[in-house]
């Protein structure tokens, strides 16, 4: 439900293999601030059609021991309990800072709790989830707009504008020539143009929204996974690391081994292949220099999974070694801190048992795991990933297990308290500042 930020570019994760369609297009009109004598800068991008890279042969990539890596092989982790209770009001000791943006199923137009006082703020009239993102330094936002000519839209505008409300430039896309798109870092976007509609498979293209240069990366990369439709569940999800020089993304194999690929993009080589469950997208640390990923433990796909966290050059640690504990048990999505000394993700003890899963946080420094007992979804109902406070210390998830509806809930991993926010609402972004043209009438 969640559409991932885009505000920190290490753990930024862009589908190149997406099981999402494109949002439907609206005719967004937020009211910008006055803009004094300038006019925006019109930038024409009208995407060339990159031509499908078939090669005639397909690549081998000699397995050995040093570039395949089957399974995960557990290390000894140290596991504690802090289970936490869930309250609906706060504690005496209750501190926080920034805002969170959410969105509910019933309410297309996102609301802004202040952490600070807990007051939910409305954004004005415009403002909807799938149309605007924000720069990782938060001092820009990219908003889109539909075009309508006799009631169908024939072209796309992203507006660069500033968090007053200046309008800075214009990209005009023609309707249906890109796919997704979001930040890749505080001057470029990542854009991504339809390459095989039949498999949903995406191009790359970087703009940088200030010059209009960009920037094209062919999809050419080898055994990448076709499957029409997906297995339900199954979501063949691929990330780019921040400087763009390496990819993981979802393979099948001629021997039809399913797992990713860490390519090598300048080198056109793959570094590494890993045999793991394509659920859940490769996440980037924050500093780029390496991602985690769900691995199988042991050769069949019923068995239990473990976390690994691999670098650039394809070095493996592994970091979580629940399955000695619970043989049947399952890790489901999971986000890294912004500082990345952890990794949060949920938990469930048995894969095959409608339980709710339950929050655990890894300090990757220690090794400790901690499981704070909060739990999310039930059965195969996964929970969205945690999302993180900037400073790292806390941590927003959404839960059924506490009520009718969905909750969300905010976890103090400092003090050790959880508290409950609001309900019916998605948690989407945790942001430092709160920008001007949102206090727009």
């Amino acid at each position: 439900m969640r559409k991932h930020y885009f505000f920190t570019l290490c753990a930024l994760i862009v589908s190149l293999v997406s099981c999402n369609t494109t949002p439907e297009i609206s005719n967004l009109e937020p009211t910008p601030a006055p803009v004094e004598e300038s006019t925006p800068t019109m930038i024409q991008i009208s995407p060339t059609v990159i031509p499908e890279v078939i090669p005639t042969k397909t690549p081998k990539i000699t397995a050995s021991p040093t570039n395949v890596v089957e399974t995960a092989t557990p290390v000894h982790i140290e596991l504690m309990m802090s289970c936490i209770e869930v309250t609906a009001e706060p504690p005496a000791i209750y501190e926080s800072s920034g805002y969170l943006v959410l969105w509910g199923l019933e309410q297309a137009r996102p609301v802004v709790i202040d952490m600070l006082t807990r007051e939910q703020i409305a954004l004005p009239d415009g403002w909807d989830i799938f149309d605007w993102y924000i720069s990782p330094d938060e001092a820009w936002i990219i908003y889109e707009e539909g075009i309508i000519e006799n009631h169908r839209v024939i072209q796309v505008r992203l507006h660069l504008m500033s968090p007053d409300g200046e309008i800075a430039s214009t990209l005009s896309f023609d309707y249906g020539t890109i796919a997704e798109w979001g930040w890749l870092d505080n001057e470029r976007l990542m854009v991504f143009i339809p390459h095989d509609p039949t498999f949903v498979l995406s191009s790359l293209r970087t703009i940088n929204p200030f010059t209009g240069g960009q920037e094209d990366i062919p999809f050419d990369f080898p055994d990448v996974y076709r499957y029409s439709p997906p297995p339900i569940g199954f979501r063949p999800v691929s990330a780019y690391d921040p400087t763009l020089t390496r990819l993981v993304y979802a393979v099948e194999k001629p021997d039809g081994s399913v797992g990713y690929s860490l390519w090598d993009i300048a080198n056109h080589d793959e570094i590494l292949f890993i045999h793991a469950p394509s659920w859940y997208a490769p996440k980037w640390s924050p500093d780029g220099s390496r991602f985690i990923v769900v691995t199988y433990v042991g050769d069949s796909m019923d068995t239990a999974t473990e976390l690994v966290v691999i670098d650039m050059n394809g070095n493996i640690e592994h970091i979580t070694d629940l399955s000695t504990i619970y043989p049947h048990m399952a890790i489901g999505e999971y986000s890294w801190s912004p500082d990345g000394t952890r990794v949060a993700f949920w938990f469930s003890a048995d894969r095959w048992q409608d339980t709710y899963e339950e929050l655990m946080v890894l300090d990757i420094t220690t090794g400790v795991i901690t499981n704070y007992c909060v739990q999310g979804r039930a059965g195969w109902n996964n929970t969205d990933a945690p999302l993180w406070s900037p400073d790292s210390t806390q941590i927003v998830i959404d839960s059924y297990a506490y009520g009718s509806s969905d909750q969300v809930i905010m976890v103090d991993i400092a003090q050790g308290y959880a508290l409950q926010l609001t309900e019916s609402r998605d948690a989407l972004w945790w942001l430092r500042t709160f920008p001007d043209v949102w206090a727009s009438p």
